[in-house]
């Protein structure tokens, strides 16, 4: 069954999601195994994007619709922690203009956005996704005059930041498995090391003779 447009969904309709009977959907309500919440009259009602995290925890491997509502959670979260932090004191921060900021900050986005649909969606072309996500890295690092050590402190430091607000977005959405928990770091492990060897690799690719950046 295709997920329903809207925030908040009726026991039935996640049933049908699932694929099984409304009372399976309520004991695991009951029991806190799938989250849930109560209308004033009592009734029971799941949000749309909690219900696509907890699919995530039971199969990784599962397609599901990108959570807008979690997307743009995320987006406001990483804007905040960049405006809040102390990028402007460190070093490699100190060497770019305010154009290069300026892009360094959309490239948090984009890592934002990138690694929340490969959290939630299909996993099939994470590794090109990574590795074009390297590629614009260590790019924009070199035309700026970074060292490729530079580049990657700079690259760690922009994933520490989306890691911390998509904890901190994961953390209120009552989604307390430790199943999600485990599968996310995973992930987030994963894409972050894919995205570091590709800078790498474009780093040597322009040593040994590529046109410049």
């Amino acid at each position: 069954m295709p997920w329903p447009q809207k925030e908040w969904l009726t026991l039935s309709e996640v049933a049908q999601i699932l694929g099984v009977h409304p009372s399976t959907v309520r004991i695991w309500a009951n029991q806190g195994k799938i989250p849930v919440h109560r209308t004033n009259g009592g009734h029971r009602r799941f949000r749309r994007s909690e219900l696509e995290l907890w699919m995530l925890s039971r199969n990784s491997s599962q397609e599901v619709d990108i959570p807008r509502d979690f997307i743009q959670a995320l987006l406001r979260q990483v804007s905040e922690q960049m405006s809040q932090s102390e990028v402007q004191d460190l070093p490699w921060y100190r060497k770019l203009n305010e154009e290069a900021r300026a892009q360094y900050k959309a490239r948090g986005q984009a890592l934002a956005q990138r690694l929340w649909v490969y959290l939630t969606g299909d996993t099939t072309d994470a590794s090109e996704e990574a590795k074009g996500l390297g590629y614009e890295y260590a790019t924009l690092a070199r035309r700026n005059g970074l060292t490729e050590g530079e580049a990657l402190t700079a690259f760690l430091f922009f994933a520490g930041t989306v890691a911390d607000a998509m904890v901190e977005v994961i953390e209120h959405s009552q989604v307390q498995s430790p199943h999600v928990w485990a599968a996310i770091l995973r992930k987030i492990k994963s894409f972050a090391s894919d995205v570091a060897l590709s800078m790498s690799e474009t780093y040597r690719a322009y040593e040994k003779g590529l046109p410049s950046a």
